[in-house]
This record gives C-alpha cells, structure tokens and sequence, in this order.
C-alpha cells in the first residue's frame, strides 16, 4: 500500500516535472523564434500609426521654457528632436512675462519660429492656473530646458502625470528636475547626454 502510494506521488511528480519542462522549452522556443518572426519596422510603423490616429496626428511637447531659458544648445536640441520625430511636432510654450516685456509675445514667437522654423509653435502666457494645467494636460510630454532648468515645469508635469524629461548637467541649477525625478524613482527620464536627452 505504501509502495503504491509512494509510486503514484512519484508518477505525478513526474507529469509535473514533465509539464514545467514543456512549458519552459515553449517558453525558450518563443524567445528564440518571436524575433525571426517578427518585423520591428512594421511595428515601429504600427506605433506610429496609432500615436498619429490617437494624437490628432501631431507630437505635442510642453515647455515652461522663458526668453531667458532658450539657449541656443536648448533650441539646437529641440531642431534635433523635430528632425527625428516620426510625427509633426507641436511645441507649446508656457513662457514668464519677461517677454513680453521688450517687444511683446508676437515678437517673441516670431523669433522662436525663426529658430524653430520645422515645428508648430505656440506661446501662451498670462494663463490663470486651471487654464495653465488644462493646456498642459493636453501634450503627449514635457521637455525640462537646459542648461538653465526649472523645477517647476517637473512639479506640475508629475502632479498632472505627464511625462517629462530632464537634461542633467554639472551645475545646481540644471541639476533640481533630475534630482526630483532620482527621489521617485524615474530614473529613466534623466538624461546626462545631449544625445540621451535627443
């Protein structure tokens, strides 16, 4: 009786071990054989198909980016990310009062379109603060200036849940938004390259 019993837990132990060795060779197999199989251009594709359908067709990028902020190397940058996007890009730009304060928003986006001229630009200031966050909820992400970044475009993106990335330099000043984004674990979104940053 015992002898039975001891051969039959032997027999499923079996079967069982048999079962996980099956499933860990399909799960082997798979790994192996999906990439053959599988076209990442059209995937990519496919991806960029459904942003285009689900996004109006446009890659809305946020920035709380002031006259002052708009290094030439912040706006170089951001010529590279439009020349490398797969969609047309929409930048808007919740910009401070000091530009308005020399010659006015209009001469302050005519300037940024000459400097961004392959984008859709768009400056908005003066906003009350549920229209600020209303348009800010709109974009796809956020892009922290840099060298001179803000803690507050990183504040108001993480309240809102909108993704934004951080360049980070050497200098305290450019290191605040990658700090904020390090204490909650998003590392991903910091950059220490200008080509991770692109």
């Amino acid at each position: 009786m015992l002898d039975a019993t001891k051969n039959r837990r032997e027999t499923i132990m079996l079967i069982i071990l048999w079962i996980l060795g099956a499933l860990l060779a399909l799960v082997v197999l798979a790994i192996v054989l999906l990439p053959i199989f599988i076209d990442e251009q059209a995937l990519t594709e496919l991806a960029a198909e459904q942003v285009r359908a689900n996004t109006g067709g446009e890659l809305v990028i946020n920035g709380s980016w002031s006259g002052q902020k708009l290094h030439w190397s912040f706006l170089n940058a951001l010529n590279q990310v439009v020349d490398q996007a797969k969609l047309p890009v929409s930048f808007r730009i919740f910009s401070s009062v000091a530009p308005l304060r020399h010659k006015g928003a209009s001469a302050f986006l005519s300037e940024l379109s000459s400097q961004l001229p392959n984008s859709k630009n768009e400056v908005f200031s003066h906003l009350d603060y549920d229209s600020y966050m209303a348009k800010l909820e709109e974009a796809d992400f956020a892009l922290d200036c840099f060298p001179f970044s803000g803690s507050n475009t990183v504040s108001d993106m993480l309240h809102l849940g909108i993704p934004v990335l951080c360049r980070e330099g050497t200098r305290w000043f450019n290191r605040i938004g990658p700090a904020m984004l390090r204490a909650i674990g998003l590392d991903e979104l910091v950059a220490t390259s200008d080509s991770q940053y692109i």
